[in-house]
């Protein structure tokens, strides 16, 4: 039912909303990057890195340094 309302899997959604956790985090902390892809379950360095920059573009580090310029 899911798939069928919003065009992707349950667990993509959930996927989503833990990569848009960590991007806020990143945004708005000092925090070490490795505890924010643990704090949204995605504890595995290489494996967070993968998903945020084919979900954002970039790498997290890059990102949060991005976010940073626009302030």
């Amino acid at each position: 039912m899911v798939r069928r309302a919003q065009g992707r899997t349950a667990t993509e959604m959930v996927a989503d909303l833990r990569l848009d956790h960590a991007a806020a985090a990143l945004r708005m902390s000092d925090r070490a990057i490795a505890a924010i892809a643990d704090e949204v379950g995605l504890a595995n360095l290489g494996h967070f890195y993968a998903r945020f920059r084919a979900r954002f573009g970039t790498t997290p580090r890059r990102y949060r340094l991005g976010a940073r310029l626009v302030l």
